[in-house]
């Protein structure tokens, strides 16, 4: 996925997909939103044997990118509620 937004900045990009509690407090402040649904895509694809990434440039905007294996996933998950943080 690319957009064209603001972008961001290393410092941003180094903890976009590592739990922030303050950050997230404060995003679902702003935007009703709980901040945490690259955590829960990071998950299903660490537990699938893909991974995920960002690319940005600040004032251009950011390209996020995943791989998934082709083969059969390591671990199937039935529910939301069974992905682990490390």
């Amino acid at each position: 996925m690319k957009d064209t937004g603001i972008g961001m900045s290393k410092e941003i990009m180094e903890k976009l997909f590592t739990p922030q509690m303050k950050t997230f407090s404060e995003t679902r402040k702003k935007n009703k939103g709980a901040g945490i649904g690259l955590l829960l895509v990071k998950g299903f694809l660490k537990k699938n044997g893909g991974e995920i990434w960002v690319e940005s440039v600040e004032g251009e905007g950011s390209s996020f990118y995943f791989t998934l294996p082709i083969e059969e996933p390591l671990y199937k998950i039935g529910s939301s509620e069974e992905i682990m943080f490390d």
